[in-house]
Formats: C-alpha cells, sequence, structure tokens
C-alpha cells in the first residue's frame, strides 16, 4: 500500500526532536548507542571504516558537517566527501579519526541487507533530539496524552518501538519507510525535533543490526508535545543498503555486514514525540 505524506522533517531548519521522552528503559545501554552521535543540532550514525575512511550516515535533509561528536569526542568532516544516497533523504559523508581514539577502536556497524517486514516487529529507537520531557494530562479528564519537552534542547536517548514497512510517497520520492506508532499500551517511544539521522536497530543473529533511519514523525502538536497516536517514520536501510555499499569502498580485511534500515524522523520515546517532519 502507498501513502501520500507530507511530513514533519526532524531535521535543523525543517526538524522534530528526539527521540526518548519518558525515559530510557530500565535496561542495560545497549552497545549500539557507541554509534549514535549528533551534527547541526541533529543525530547521525557512525558506520565506520572501510579501507581507510571512516563514513557517517545522517538524512539528507541534516547533511554535511564540519563536526561530528560522539562518545565525547568531537572529529572533523571531511569537506567534499559528502553524497545524497541516490535521491532519497539520506546521506554519507567522511570524517577524520585519529589512531587511538573511540572510533578507531569500533568494528563496522551491521546494517540490514534485507527488507524490514512483519507488522508490529519490536526495535529500538535512538536519537539526540529534544529534551526535558513532561508528562501532559487532559485538563479536564486528566487522562495521560503524551509528553511536551524542549524543543531547544538536545538529548541523547534510546527507546522501545513497534515497526511497520511500506510505500510512502516522501519529498516527491516513492520510498520504503519504517513506521513506529506512539502508544501508552504498548510503552514505546516516539520521535522528535532533532532525531532526524538517528537510527533504528534490531537484535539479529546475536548483533545489533542498523535496520533505519529516522527522517520525519507525525505530530498533533508540532514542536511542542509528542501524544499518543502520533508517529515516527525511518527509512528502511534494509531496501537501500546496496545503493549504500555502492556508494563506499568494500572493507578490506574487516568484514562488514550492514543491517540498516534508518528512517529518519521526530520521535519520542514513552511520551514519544511525533509529527511528521524533520527531525534533525
Amino acid at each position: 500500500m502507498r501513502f501520500l505524506i507530507a511530513l514533519s522533517l526532524l531535521a535543523t531548519a525543517v526538524s522534530a526532536p528526539a527521540v526518548i521522552v519518558n525515559g530510557t528503559p530500565d535496561e542495560e545501554t545497549p552497545s549500539f548507542m557507541s554509534y549514535v552521535g549528533s551534527l547541526n543540532r541533529a543525530s547521525g550514525i557512525y558506520l565506520g571504516e572501510y579501507n581507510g575512511a571512516y563514513w557517517v550516515l545522517t538524512a539528507e535533509h541534516v547533511g554535511y558537517s564540519n563536526t561530528f561528536e560522539i562518545g565525547g569526542e568531537i572529529y572533523s568532516g571531511i569537506s567534499g566527501s559528502g553524497r545524497q544516497v541516490g535521491l532519497y533523504d539520506l546521506y554519507l559523508f567522511q570524517i577524520e579519526v585519529a589512531p587511538g581514539s573511540t572510533l578507531a577502536g569500533l568494528s563496522p556497524l551491521s546494517i540490514a541487507t534485507t527488507a524490514f517486514s512483519g507488522s508490529n516487529q519490536s526495535l529500538y529507537m535512538v536519537g539526540n533530539g529534544g529534551s526535558g520531557q513532561v508528562a501532559k494530562y487532559d485538563p479536564v479528564t486528566t487522562e495521560l496524552l503524551g509528553y511536551s519537552y524542549d524543543k531547544g534542547g538536545r538529548e541523547l536517548n534510546w527507546g522501545l518501538g513497534y515497526g511497520e514497512a511500506d510505500d510512502y510517497d516522501y519529498r516527491g520520492v516513492m520510498t520504503r519507510m519504517i513506521r513506529s506508532d506512539f502508544s501508552n499500551d504498548q510503552g514505546n517511544a516516539a520521535g522528535v525535533f532533532g532525531d532526524s539521522g538517528g537510527g533504528y536497530f534490531r537484535y539479529i543473529d546475536d548483533k545489533w543490526v542498523l535496520v533505519g533511519l529516522i527522517v520525519a514523525n507525525e505530530q498533533q502538536m508540532r514542536d511542542k508535545a509528542a501524544l499518543f497516536g502520533d508517529y515516527t517514520l525511518a527509512i528502511d536501510l534494509g531496501t537501500y543498503s546496496s545503493t549504500i555499499y555502492g556508494m563506499i569502498p568494500e572493507p578490506g580485511t574487516v568484514g562488514l555486514l550492514f543491517t540498516v534500515a534508518v528512517a529518519g524522523g521526530v520521535w519520542t520515546w514513552n511520551g514519544h514525540r511525533r509529527n511528521r517532519r524533520r527531525v534533525s
């Protein structure tokens, strides 16, 4: 089924907030967090080293940056290395990584190589979006409606989501996307302003795999709150991984498995941010 959508992009100019509102799950911090950083007040995913070059994947509407901050360290972008992946809201660029730095010791990230399938499939969202979530209640019934957040703040966070893939007319291009609805019943997360360029991850065959890149969301209260019923969209990386691989050198001695299905979008966790728009 195909959908025509006018999304809120979660980026800097036209974007949406952070990923997790209402807190990070009470679990040990997953290892995929080591690959998620920030740029242009949005998010980006470090893919790893390919024959001496170090690559970052983000949303095209977030774009290139002279700096990429991750794990408390700042890496310089390499001018002229940026490139859009086809006509999609996906963007690759290189960064300088010095020997002995944190990223130099990380193995390449696995990106999904097959399209996302099934419905209501559990996944984890992560992004560097809005911060300071506050529960929002109906003034009359006192029912919990969702969470408000600070659009100007930034906080790297992660949370649970449930995805289902379909084709969307996104920015005038038919794109395979993974949609995750923000629901109080399931206790999941939502993307918000600043989450664009963040990722959807799943644990497959004993490793974390990047299956989606967050790019947009649908919010009832744009840039103000993530309400139940909102949803976050990420580009299904498993559908486009071959194109991504064709744009960066294949790793030499290091085996690289890409299992990414990312949809850059605005999201909020358990107070999830929603609103189809750039999440940067």
